[in-house]
């Protein structure tokens, strides 16, 4: 399980919109796992999950408008990398779904993703973005 997640400066890019969206997405999940600490039922965490994805695939289209509007030349790039994580969060949300036991992993993988992207992609394009 992942120990922490708790938003730190070092994951702000300077986008205060995507920032926020990343804030609100480390909330989303700490949320999961708050309710699964406390014995939420299946429905429950089953519609957390569904709202998790939601805002995942409302985030990454948020950030691909950004990207298109100022001409970001890795655009195509980011954008798969988005799609293969959008692949990866259905596929795990839908295991969790049907076997409660796969919290931890889950959540360790969102972690590993919110932390791996932003630091990497998410600021490469930031940096590119601030400077257009």
């Amino acid at each position: 399980m992942v120990d922490e997640l708790i938003w730190q400066s070092d994951y702000d890019v300077g986008i205060p919109d995507i920032d926020d969206q990343h804030r609100m997405f480390l909330r989303l999940v700490g949320k999961i796992r708050a309710e699964k600490g406390s014995g939420a039922d299946n429905e429950k965490m089953s519609l957390l999950l569904s709202e998790l994805l939601k805002y995942a695939e409302y985030h990454f289209c948020s950030e691909e408008n950004l990207m298109y509007g100022c001409n970001y030349p890795e655009r195509a790039e980011h954008s798969r990398i988005h799609e293969e994580i959008i692949a990866e969060l259905r596929n795990r949300v839908f295991a969790v779904k049907f076997d409660l036991d796969d919290y931890d992993s889950l959540e360790a993988f969102l972690f590993n993703w919110i932390v791996n992207h932003i630091l990497k992609d998410d600021k490469a394009f930031a940096a590119y973005f601030r400077n257009v």
